[in-house]
């Protein structure tokens, strides 16, 4: 009986439940194409630039064709900060001079990190949708 009880605390632990696996750390840096939907509107295209230093972002957005879109203007030149825990994400951007608007996406990233998904809301609209990828690889290589 005494070495069923040592046998018993020498093992303990050893079957204790084992939480799943989160998925590596995807680093987010780099360049995102991505748009926003405010209801039935044209969706409006957006381009970010993030450094992704161990799950806090930060970035600028990028130039894009404001011909279309509801709220171009406010996703062209503005500053980009957020987090981000391999699942969930949160970004937020503001103007980098000028207007005081600002807006907040937040979100799931896919399992694969190529996609994120989410709702956003802008100062002065109603809430939208937005998803990011990143850019094709021919835009990548200077083709597009």
């Amino acid at each position: 009986m005494r070495s069923l009880a040592i046998l018993l605390v020498a093992m303990n632990g050893c079957f204790s439940p084992v939480a799943p696996a989160l998925p590596a750390m995807r680093d987010l840096s780099g360049t995102w194409i991505g748009s926003a939907s405010f209801g039935s509107e044209t969706h409006t295209p957006f381009r970010i630039r993030l450094t992704d230093a161990d799950g806090t972002l930060q970035g600028a957005g990028i130039d894009v064709d404001c011909s279309v879109g509801l709220l171009c203007d406010r996703f062209t030149d503005y500053a980009v900060t957020g987090t981000h825990d391999r699942v969930t994400i949160t970004l937020s951007g503001r103007p980098a001079e000028g207007e005081a608007w600002t807006w907040t996406m937040t979100g799931a990233i896919q399992p694969d990190g190529l996609l994120m998904t989410g709702t956003i809301a802008v100062d002065d609209t109603d809430a939208g949708t937005w998803t990011l990828s990143p850019p094709p690889i021919e835009e990548l290589q200077g083709g597009g």
